[in-house]
């Protein structure tokens, strides 16, 4: 608790300052947000009907004013506006969204963490051999592929020649296998060679030798003594690609037409929709603040000599 204290302004502070950011950079962009949206509307639109409208939203505020006015609002009424596009609500158009996005983002974190060690500690405990080159291969490979061009390769393969499933769409487990191993198999070969490099720096410490001195099993030398500690870089790397993940994978959701948050932010940006940006930037700034603060506490879970040096600084 006393940690999470500690962290609390500079945690709150970050959220701000993205949030004042977008909003700023967002204000200055080339283009009319009025007439861009009422474009969108109106094949013609009048004078009138832009005056209308940009009063109505209040874009004709100076940008300090207007990012005040719309930071009370959230503060104090939870209310991050109105969409300029759409006239709902930006709160429900996220939590309409983020289900969907939600799923897609854990589901390819599991799959990441899970063949991402495997093949992490495949290629440290085999250091060397023929298994050591493979794994690195497989890695190497899901670095370099764009997340692009393996989407399109997997919706060619099991759409259009084996027809086992969709291309495209959203409500089964069918339609999330694709989008989750386009987005899984890239993390994984961060995490595996993460991973790797690890567990061969954790082997060499000298606790590990002395648990092999009191005639310790290889596997509890492993699983035990070696690979709790190997993790915590790990759990570094998979909380924040959890924190970009739930940020929205714009290009696997356009290409799987998954109905998330990334593709409507992205369709907002162009749009100069001010409250959709700015609002979902902060709600994703607070979570990737909030999931820093989990990965932290989960350090000091797997590691208490973190812990102690922590206390030992204050």
């Amino acid at each position: 608790m006393e940690y999470l204290l500690k962290r609390m302004p500079s945690a709150v502070a970050t959220v701000l300052v993205a949030s004042f950011l977008s909003f700023c950079l967002l204000y200055f962009a080339p283009g009319d947000a009025a007439y861009i949206i009422i474009t969108q509307k109106l094949d013609e639109p009048d004078y009138e009907a832009i005056e209308h409208f940009i009063l109505k939203n209040r874009l004709d505020l100076p940008v300090l004013e207007g990012y005040i006015l719309w930071l009370s609002m959230v503060f104090l009424h939870f209310d991050f506006g109105n969409s300029l596009r759409t006239g709902e609500e930006v709160l429900q158009e996220f939590l309409v969204r983020f289900p969907a996005t939600l799923t897609l983002a854990l589901s390819a974190l599991l799959f990441a963490v899970f063949l991402g060690i495997t093949l992490g500690m495949l290629s440290a405990l085999k250091s060397g051999t023929f298994w050591d080159s493979i794994a690195r291969a497989v890695t190497s490979a899901g670095i370099s592929i764009p997340e692009f061009w393996l989407g399109m390769l997997l919706i060619l393969l099991f759409s259009l020649k084996l027809g086992i499933l969709p291309s495209f769409g959203y409500g089964s487990v069918e339609h999330l296998i694709m989008p989750t191993l386009v987005l899984g198999f890239h993390l994984s070969s961060r995490i595996a060679r993460v991973t790797r490099e690890s567990m061969l720096d954790v082997m060499e410490k000298n606790y590990i030798l002395a648990a092999r001195a009191r005639g310790y099993t290889e596997r509890r030398v492993i699983f035990i003594h070696a690979f709790r500690n190997a993790l915590i870089p790990v759990a570094t790397l998979a909380g924040m690609d959890l924190g970009h993940l739930l940020g929205g994978a714009v290009i696997v959701e356009s290409i799987f037409a998954w109905p998330g948050v990334g593709k409507f932010m992205v369709d907002s940006l162009f749009a100069r929709d001010f409250p959709v940006v700015s609002g979902f930037i902060m709600i994703f700034t607070f979570f990737f603040v909030s999931i820093n603060l989990l990965v932290d506490l989960l350090y000091m879970r797997i590691n208490p000599k973190i812990r102690v040096t922590w206390h030992a600084r204050e």
